[in-house]
């Protein structure tokens, strides 16, 4: 069966970590995709022998114009009988998330004009139906990186090995 995990979640939680560490568990890796492309990957994956067995997507509120599309397009599909999916909804405290863009100085995707805080709370309520979906919920207000991507390699079917790099 093929495995397809969608990350996706507050700006500013994690979701690039997970993307990350799941590339380096041999997933397929695809960030920042657009919803709308969804069902395309999901036909790739059928048409593909072995190469993209196991797909991970990073989906968020960059691709604003489209993310209206993203619970249809999980719903076509969630029965599908040779594909395993898992929805990893990424979260962490307001309070964090601004401490976070503080640290990075990076506008948040919504709208760089307004409050900060307003914009988190809006992409809060824009993703609260996505995160009733979710097949896991991981709360990274007191996470480090390091200990996230821990996280997903003990999630990607049990999975649990170190990755060794050299820079």
């Amino acid at each position: 069966m093929k495995q397809l995990i969608i990350v996706t979640g507050m700006s500013g939680a994690g979701k690039s970590v997970a993307i990350e560490a799941l590339e380096d568990i041999g997933y397929f890796c695809i960030d920042n995709l657009p919803p709308i492309l969804l069902q395309k990957v999901v036909e790739l994956m059928e048409t593909t022998d072995g190469q993209m067995d196991r797909v991970g997507l990073g989906i968020d509120l960059r691709g604003k114009e489209f993310f209206d599309h993203l619970v249809a397009e999980i719903e076509k599909i969630g029965d599908h009988p040779d594909l395993a999916l898992e929805i990893i909804f990424i979260d962490a405290a307001d309070d964090r998330l601004v401490t976070r863009y503080k640290e990075t100085r990076r506008a948040h995707p919504l709208d760089n004009e307004a409050n900060l805080l307003d914009s988190i709370t809006k992409e809060r309520e824009l993703l609260n139906d996505l995160k009733g979906r979710a097949t896991h919920i991981i709360d990274t207000t007191q996470t480090t990186p390091k200990e996230l991507r821990g996280m997903m390699f003990e999630m990607s079917a049990g999975e649990n090995r170190s990755v060794f790099n050299v820079n």
